[in-house]
């Protein structure tokens, strides 16, 4: 075998554990909060950070550091097109606001969000004719822009609880999490 066919190879194989190792650091499945989700939308400093408690999913806005704020709406129950990719027996979507209230563009286009549950393997839905889980078309976002994307996940049992890590860039994250 070939020198270049060695370093292909190895490079290949240390892409792979970085990409499971970062995964598996972003879907840590935690302890769900026994808030009810009600009341008027408010943002929470400290909170659902990157080292902080989970915010409430449908309920706070979780500012990070670079001026980002992240929002996501509570999970709803949805119907997938039938050339979606990854359903399952329940599948949801979550639509999240991004308001950028910094001083600089945001890249979203490498945005990540990623829910775990206790209703077995849960997967992210990819559904293109509803624009569902197309992340990847985030684009730049300037100081005092909004916008909003839809991701979805499927379960293979109905969950109790939704954990959902956002992470709009490569480091900061904002977890949330939801009691249905």
């Amino acid at each position: 075998m070939s020198t270049t066919k060695i370093v292909l190879l190895v490079l290949a194989g240390v892409m792979a554990l970085v990409f499971a190792g970062c995964t598996a650091l972003v879907v840590g499945v935690g302890k769900a909060v026994d808030d009810e989700v009600s009341g008027q939308p408010k943002k929470v400093s400290g909170k659902g950070a990157d080292d902080g408690k989970p915010a409430a999913l449908g309920r706070d806005t979780v500012k990070l550091n670079n001026g980002l704020e992240v929002a996501p709406g509570i999970p709803e129950k949805y119907f997938p097109d039938e050339t979606a990719a990854s359903t399952g027996a329940f599948n949801y979507k979550v639509r999240v606001t991004f308001a950028n209230n910094g001083d600089k563009d945001i890249d979203l286009s490498i945005a990540n969000i990623k829910a775990a549950t206790d209703g077995g393997a849960t997967k992210e839905i990819v559904d293109s004719a509803n624009n569902v889980g197309m992340l990847m078309n985030g684009g730049t976002l300037a100081p005092g822009q909004t916008t909003k994307m839809t991701f979805g996940f499927s379960t293979e049992k109905k969950p109790t609880y939704a954990n959902v890590d956002v992470t709009p860039g490569l480091f900061k994250t904002a977890h949330f999490t939801y009691k249905f």
